[in-house]
Protein backbone atom coordinates (compact mmCIF):
# COMPACT_ATOMS: atom_id res chain seq x y z
CA UNK A 1 0.00 0.00 0.00
CA UNK A 2 1.01 3.78 -0.74
CA UNK A 3 2.13 5.54 2.44
CA UNK A 4 1.39 9.14 2.82
CA UNK A 5 2.21 12.26 4.18
CA UNK A 6 -0.58 12.62 6.34
CA UNK A 7 -2.21 15.49 8.61
CA UNK A 8 -2.16 14.09 12.42
CA UNK A 9 -4.71 16.63 13.76
CA UNK A 10 -8.30 15.95 14.15
CA UNK A 11 -11.87 17.41 14.25
CA UNK A 12 -11.20 21.61 13.51
CA UNK A 13 -7.88 21.27 13.64
CA UNK A 14 -7.50 18.71 10.87
CA UNK A 15 -9.27 21.45 8.70
CA UNK A 16 -7.26 23.70 9.48
CA UNK A 17 -4.12 21.62 8.91
CA UNK A 18 -5.21 20.47 5.36
CA UNK A 19 -5.73 22.59 2.02
CA UNK A 20 -8.34 22.22 -0.23
CA UNK A 21 -7.88 21.47 -4.19
CA UNK A 22 -7.41 25.11 -5.37
CA UNK A 23 -5.36 25.69 -2.33
CA UNK A 24 -2.99 23.09 -3.23
CA UNK A 25 -2.20 23.99 -6.60
CA UNK A 26 -1.88 27.59 -5.68
CA UNK A 27 0.31 27.01 -3.04
CA UNK A 28 2.58 24.38 -5.37
CA UNK A 29 2.43 26.59 -8.33
CA UNK A 30 1.93 23.61 -10.85
CA UNK A 31 0.96 24.41 -14.25
CA UNK A 32 -1.82 22.09 -15.99
CA UNK A 33 0.38 19.55 -17.51
CA UNK A 34 2.90 19.04 -14.36
CA UNK A 35 -0.48 18.27 -13.03
CA UNK A 36 -1.96 15.56 -14.77
CA UNK A 37 1.41 14.01 -15.02
CA UNK A 38 2.35 14.19 -11.26
CA UNK A 39 -1.63 12.52 -10.57
CA UNK A 40 -1.06 9.90 -13.53
CA UNK A 41 2.21 8.65 -12.10
CA UNK A 42 0.51 8.84 -8.48
CA UNK A 43 3.06 11.64 -7.19
CA UNK A 44 -0.14 13.35 -6.00
CA UNK A 45 -2.87 12.24 -4.19
CA UNK A 46 -5.02 13.83 -1.51
CA UNK A 47 -4.62 13.07 2.31
CA UNK A 48 -8.91 12.78 2.61
CA UNK A 49 -11.85 12.83 0.64
CA UNK A 50 -14.88 14.31 1.42
CA UNK A 51 -17.98 14.67 -0.30
CA UNK A 52 -16.24 14.33 -3.16
CA UNK A 53 -13.79 17.52 -2.28
CA UNK A 54 -10.51 16.60 -2.28
CA UNK A 55 -7.94 18.15 0.90
CA UNK A 56 -4.23 18.03 0.43
CA UNK A 57 -1.61 18.13 3.77
CA UNK A 58 1.01 20.67 4.22
CA UNK A 59 3.55 18.32 4.09
CA UNK A 60 2.36 17.27 0.81
CA UNK A 61 3.28 20.92 -0.63
CA UNK A 62 6.66 20.82 0.45
CA UNK A 63 6.82 17.30 -1.02
CA UNK A 64 5.85 18.52 -4.52
CA UNK A 65 8.01 22.11 -4.09
CA UNK A 66 11.25 20.50 -3.13
CA UNK A 67 10.61 17.72 -5.78
CA UNK A 68 10.11 20.22 -8.72
CA UNK A 69 13.53 21.69 -7.62
CA UNK A 70 14.94 18.46 -7.59
CA UNK A 71 13.71 17.79 -11.05
CA UNK A 72 14.39 21.57 -12.12
CA UNK A 73 18.34 20.40 -11.93
CA UNK A 74 18.00 17.62 -14.44
CA UNK A 75 17.59 14.54 -12.18
CA UNK A 76 14.91 12.32 -13.39
CA UNK A 77 11.53 12.96 -12.25
CA UNK A 78 11.37 9.64 -10.16
CA UNK A 79 14.70 10.43 -8.15
CA UNK A 80 13.70 13.79 -7.53
CA UNK A 81 10.31 12.66 -5.82
CA UNK A 82 12.59 10.16 -3.75
CA UNK A 83 15.03 13.01 -2.89
CA UNK A 84 12.15 15.74 -1.81
CA UNK A 85 10.37 12.53 0.59
CA UNK A 86 13.66 12.00 2.43
CA UNK A 87 14.22 15.72 2.89
CA UNK A 88 10.57 16.30 4.33
CA UNK A 89 10.71 13.34 6.75
CA UNK A 90 13.70 14.78 8.00
CA UNK A 91 11.92 17.87 8.79
CA UNK A 92 9.35 15.87 9.67
CA UNK A 93 11.60 13.93 12.29
CA UNK A 94 13.40 17.38 14.05
CA UNK A 95 10.00 19.03 14.28
CA UNK A 96 8.15 16.05 16.29
CA UNK A 97 11.72 15.74 18.55
CA UNK A 98 11.15 19.01 19.30
CA UNK A 99 14.64 20.41 18.90
CA UNK A 100 17.35 20.02 16.90
CA UNK A 101 19.87 18.81 19.65
CA UNK A 102 21.96 20.22 22.57
CA UNK A 103 23.35 23.61 21.41
CA UNK A 104 26.50 25.22 22.61
CA UNK A 105 30.37 25.69 22.34
CA UNK A 106 33.62 23.80 22.69
CA UNK A 107 37.25 23.97 22.02
CA UNK A 108 37.78 22.19 18.62
CA UNK A 109 40.78 20.56 19.47
CA UNK A 110 38.64 18.70 22.64
CA UNK A 111 36.41 17.16 19.80
CA UNK A 112 36.29 13.51 19.71
CA UNK A 113 36.25 11.63 16.38
CA UNK A 114 35.07 8.26 15.02
CA UNK A 115 36.73 5.77 12.75
CA UNK A 116 33.55 5.54 11.00
CA UNK A 117 33.42 9.28 9.94
CA UNK A 118 37.24 10.13 10.03
CA UNK A 119 38.22 10.27 6.13
CA UNK A 120 35.00 9.06 5.06
CA UNK A 121 34.93 12.88 3.28
CA UNK A 122 38.71 13.98 2.61
CA UNK A 123 39.21 17.43 3.16
CA UNK A 124 39.74 19.79 -0.04
CA UNK A 125 43.24 21.87 0.90
CA UNK A 126 42.17 24.38 -1.29
CA UNK A 127 38.99 25.03 0.17
CA UNK A 128 40.30 24.23 4.36
CA UNK A 129 42.87 26.71 3.22
CA UNK A 130 39.77 29.50 1.88
CA UNK A 131 37.95 28.35 5.30
CA UNK A 132 40.89 28.49 7.22
CA UNK A 133 41.66 32.35 6.22
CA UNK A 134 37.83 33.13 6.60
CA UNK A 135 38.01 32.33 10.26
CA UNK A 136 41.15 33.95 10.81
CA UNK A 137 39.67 37.18 9.21
CA UNK A 138 36.11 36.90 10.76
CA UNK A 139 35.72 34.52 13.68
CA UNK A 140 33.66 31.33 13.77
CA UNK A 141 29.89 31.68 11.89
CA UNK A 142 27.85 30.21 14.49
CA UNK A 143 25.14 29.56 12.16
CA UNK A 144 26.98 26.59 10.69
CA UNK A 145 27.53 24.80 14.14
CA UNK A 146 29.88 21.44 14.19
CA UNK A 147 27.43 18.04 14.51
CA UNK A 148 28.20 15.80 17.50
CA UNK A 149 26.45 12.49 18.20
CA UNK A 150 26.28 9.83 19.97
CA UNK A 151 24.16 6.68 20.48
CA UNK A 152 24.48 3.81 22.57
CA UNK A 153 27.51 1.89 23.32
CA UNK A 154 29.71 5.34 23.02
CA UNK A 155 30.81 6.76 26.30
CA UNK A 156 31.15 10.53 24.70
CA UNK A 157 29.88 12.21 21.56
CA UNK A 158 31.67 12.55 18.51
CA UNK A 159 32.28 14.33 15.72
CA UNK A 160 29.83 13.42 12.51
CA UNK A 161 29.56 16.66 10.05
CA UNK A 162 32.16 19.33 10.26
CA UNK A 163 35.57 17.55 10.19
CA UNK A 164 36.87 20.99 7.61
CA UNK A 165 35.34 23.57 9.84
CA UNK A 166 37.20 21.73 13.12
CA UNK A 167 40.23 21.47 11.03
CA UNK A 168 39.75 25.20 9.80
CA UNK A 169 39.53 26.66 13.62
CA UNK A 170 42.14 24.84 14.68
CA UNK A 171 44.32 26.12 12.26
CA UNK A 172 43.16 30.05 12.65
CA UNK A 173 43.50 29.52 16.49
CA UNK A 174 40.32 29.29 17.39
CA UNK A 175 39.00 28.70 20.75
CA UNK A 176 35.80 28.39 21.15
CA UNK A 177 33.19 26.99 17.91
CA UNK A 178 29.33 26.04 18.28
CA UNK A 179 28.47 22.54 17.93
CA UNK A 180 25.46 20.90 18.81
CA UNK A 181 24.57 17.39 20.47
CA UNK A 182 22.31 14.98 18.95
CA UNK A 183 21.23 11.85 19.96
CA UNK A 184 20.75 8.92 17.51
CA UNK A 185 19.63 4.95 17.38
CA UNK A 186 22.79 4.04 16.33
CA UNK A 187 25.76 4.21 14.53
CA UNK A 188 23.75 3.66 10.76
CA UNK A 189 21.30 6.34 11.66
CA UNK A 190 24.39 8.96 12.23
CA UNK A 191 25.68 8.29 8.71
CA UNK A 192 22.12 8.92 7.42
CA UNK A 193 21.85 11.86 8.77
CA UNK A 194 25.74 13.04 7.61
CA UNK A 195 25.12 11.61 4.49
CA UNK A 196 22.03 13.87 4.49
CA UNK A 197 23.87 16.83 5.27
CA UNK A 198 26.78 16.26 2.90
CA UNK A 199 24.10 15.57 -0.27
CA UNK A 200 22.32 18.73 0.52
CA UNK A 201 25.37 20.81 1.10
CA UNK A 202 27.49 20.30 -1.79
CA UNK A 203 28.56 17.94 -5.43
CA UNK A 204 29.93 14.67 -4.18
CA UNK A 205 31.67 12.85 -7.13
CA UNK A 206 31.75 9.08 -7.62
CA UNK A 207 34.73 7.98 -5.54
CA UNK A 208 33.17 10.00 -2.34
CA UNK A 209 29.31 8.43 -2.84
CA UNK A 210 31.14 5.14 -2.73
CA UNK A 211 33.28 5.02 0.38
CA UNK A 212 30.11 6.73 1.66
CA UNK A 213 27.32 3.85 0.16
CA UNK A 214 30.40 1.49 1.60
CA UNK A 215 30.48 2.43 4.64
CA UNK A 216 26.77 3.06 5.64
CA UNK A 217 25.88 -0.59 4.17
CA UNK A 218 28.47 -2.09 6.37
CA UNK A 219 27.15 -0.33 9.07
CA UNK A 220 23.10 -1.29 8.04
CA UNK A 221 21.80 -5.01 9.72
CA UNK A 222 21.25 -7.48 7.54
CA UNK A 223 17.75 -6.84 6.44
CA UNK A 224 16.96 -4.29 8.75
CA UNK A 225 14.44 -1.53 7.18
CA UNK A 226 14.43 2.13 9.40
CA UNK A 227 11.58 3.40 10.78
CA UNK A 228 12.38 6.20 7.91
CA UNK A 229 12.51 4.02 5.35
CA UNK A 230 8.85 2.51 6.23
CA UNK A 231 7.83 6.06 6.29
CA UNK A 232 8.89 7.16 3.05
CA UNK A 233 5.81 7.50 0.56
CA UNK A 234 6.02 5.27 -2.18
CA UNK A 235 4.05 6.19 -5.55
CA UNK A 236 1.46 4.62 -7.22
CA UNK A 237 3.28 1.37 -9.47
CA UNK A 238 5.68 1.09 -6.04
CA UNK A 239 8.82 1.66 -7.62
CA UNK A 240 10.92 1.49 -5.05
CA UNK A 241 9.70 -2.10 -4.54
CA UNK A 242 12.84 -4.29 -6.37
CA UNK A 243 14.89 -2.10 -4.42
CA UNK A 244 14.03 0.44 -1.42
CA UNK A 245 17.53 0.16 0.20
CA UNK A 246 18.70 1.77 -3.50
CA UNK A 247 16.39 4.32 -3.81
CA UNK A 248 16.75 5.41 -0.01
CA UNK A 249 20.38 5.53 -0.13
CA UNK A 250 20.57 7.17 -3.37
CA UNK A 251 18.63 10.07 -2.02
CA UNK A 252 21.13 10.09 0.55
CA UNK A 253 24.45 10.33 -1.77
CA UNK A 254 22.21 12.64 -4.10
CA UNK A 255 22.60 10.29 -7.14
CA UNK A 256 20.10 7.93 -9.06
CA UNK A 257 19.75 4.54 -7.94
CA UNK A 258 20.78 2.76 -10.71
CA UNK A 259 23.93 3.98 -9.76
CA UNK A 260 23.77 2.20 -5.91
CA UNK A 261 22.82 -0.81 -7.07
CA UNK A 262 25.59 -0.72 -9.60
CA UNK A 263 28.22 0.77 -6.58
CA UNK A 264 26.49 -2.53 -4.23
CA UNK A 265 27.28 -5.25 -7.80
CA UNK A 266 30.99 -3.38 -7.16
CA UNK A 267 31.28 -4.19 -3.33
CA UNK A 268 30.26 -7.48 -4.52
CA UNK A 269 31.56 -8.95 -6.99
CA UNK A 270 34.56 -6.79 -8.25
CA UNK A 271 38.34 -7.24 -6.95
CA UNK A 272 40.25 -5.37 -4.71
CA UNK A 273 41.96 -3.33 -7.41
CA UNK A 274 38.86 -2.44 -9.20
CA UNK A 275 37.43 -1.23 -5.40
CA UNK A 276 40.22 0.60 -4.72
CA UNK A 277 40.75 2.83 -8.05
CA UNK A 278 37.15 3.44 -7.74
CA UNK A 279 37.65 4.60 -4.01
CA UNK A 280 40.51 6.74 -5.53
CA UNK A 281 38.66 8.01 -8.06
CA UNK A 282 40.44 6.52 -10.83
CA UNK A 283 37.73 4.62 -12.10
CA UNK A 284 33.71 5.88 -11.90
CA UNK A 285 31.43 4.00 -10.70
CA UNK A 286 29.45 3.01 -13.82
CA UNK A 287 33.14 2.06 -15.87
CA UNK A 288 34.18 -0.64 -12.72
CA UNK A 289 30.65 -1.47 -13.41
CA UNK A 290 30.48 -2.41 -17.28
CA UNK A 291 34.25 -4.22 -16.62
CA UNK A 292 32.76 -6.42 -13.85
CA UNK A 293 29.56 -7.04 -16.21
CA UNK A 294 31.99 -7.27 -19.14
CA UNK A 295 34.07 -10.11 -17.01
CA UNK A 296 31.00 -12.01 -15.93
CA UNK A 297 30.12 -12.38 -19.71
CA UNK A 298 33.42 -13.41 -20.58
CA UNK A 299 33.78 -16.23 -18.22
CA UNK A 300 30.26 -17.16 -18.56
CA UNK A 301 31.18 -18.02 -22.33
CA UNK A 302 34.57 -19.47 -21.57
CA UNK A 303 32.46 -22.10 -19.17
CA UNK A 304 29.06 -22.33 -21.71
CA UNK A 305 32.55 -23.07 -24.72
CA UNK A 306 34.16 -25.38 -22.04
CA UNK A 307 30.52 -27.26 -21.72
CA UNK A 308 29.59 -27.10 -25.08
CA UNK A 309 32.62 -29.21 -26.13
CA UNK A 310 32.82 -31.39 -23.52
CA UNK A 311 29.03 -32.42 -24.13
CA UNK A 312 29.19 -33.02 -27.81
CA UNK A 313 32.56 -35.16 -27.01
CA UNK A 314 30.50 -37.12 -24.38
CA UNK A 315 33.91 -36.81 -22.48
CA UNK A 316 32.96 -37.54 -18.73
CA UNK A 317 34.85 -34.62 -15.70
CA UNK A 318 37.63 -36.83 -14.76
CA UNK A 319 38.81 -37.59 -18.49
CA UNK A 320 38.21 -33.98 -19.22
CA UNK A 321 40.08 -33.09 -16.42
CA UNK A 322 42.91 -35.67 -17.37
CA UNK A 323 43.57 -34.37 -20.59
CA UNK A 324 43.27 -30.64 -19.79
CA UNK A 325 46.54 -31.38 -17.33
CA UNK A 326 48.50 -32.72 -20.03
CA UNK A 327 50.64 -30.25 -22.64
CA UNK A 328 49.42 -29.72 -25.87
CA UNK A 329 46.09 -28.72 -27.45
CA UNK A 330 43.00 -30.69 -25.90
CA UNK A 331 41.49 -31.16 -29.47
CA UNK A 332 44.69 -32.92 -30.41
CA UNK A 333 44.67 -35.00 -27.37
CA UNK A 334 41.04 -35.82 -27.81
CA UNK A 335 41.87 -36.56 -31.88
CA UNK A 336 44.66 -38.81 -31.67
CA UNK A 337 42.88 -41.08 -28.90
CA UNK A 338 39.71 -41.23 -31.37
CA UNK A 339 42.21 -42.13 -34.26
CA UNK A 340 43.97 -45.03 -32.20
CA UNK A 341 40.14 -46.46 -31.24
CA UNK A 342 39.14 -46.08 -34.55
CA UNK A 343 42.20 -47.94 -35.60
CA UNK A 344 41.40 -50.64 -33.01
CA UNK A 345 38.11 -50.98 -34.49
CA UNK A 346 39.46 -51.69 -38.21
CA UNK A 347 41.57 -54.66 -36.81
CA UNK A 348 38.58 -56.39 -35.10
CA UNK A 349 36.76 -55.68 -37.94
CA UNK A 350 39.56 -57.21 -40.47
CA UNK A 351 39.69 -60.39 -37.75
CA UNK A 352 36.17 -61.17 -37.95
CA UNK A 353 35.71 -60.66 -41.73
CA UNK A 354 38.83 -63.24 -42.37
CA UNK A 355 37.62 -65.44 -40.14
CA UNK A 356 34.27 -65.51 -41.72
CA UNK A 357 35.81 -65.70 -45.73
CA UNK A 358 38.21 -68.14 -45.07
CA UNK A 359 41.40 -65.48 -45.74
CA UNK A 360 44.10 -65.36 -44.18
CA UNK A 361 44.28 -62.36 -41.53
CA UNK A 362 47.85 -60.85 -43.28
CA UNK A 363 46.55 -60.97 -46.30
CA UNK A 364 43.66 -58.98 -45.12
CA UNK A 365 45.53 -56.39 -43.40
CA UNK A 366 47.70 -55.62 -46.45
Amino acid sequence: MRRELRATATGKKAKEALLTENEFYDATGLEARQRKKYEKEGYIKPARISNGDRYYSVESVHLVKAMRKFADTGLPLVDAYQMAAAGVLQKKRVSSNGDSGQQGVIEPRQIKTHPTFEGLLPIDPALLKLITADMAANGYDDANPVVLGIWKGLDHPVLIDGYARRQAAIDAGIQQISCVVREFENSAAAMEYAMGKQARRRITNDAVRFRLIETYDSLMERGRRSEDSKELPTRVGNFMGRSASAHKTAAMVACNYKKVERARRILKDGTAQIKEDVRRGKLTINRAYNLIVKGAKDEAKKAREAKRRAAKLLLNDENLTRLQAIDGSLEDHINAAVETYLRRLGRKKGRMQSRAGGRPEAEFLC
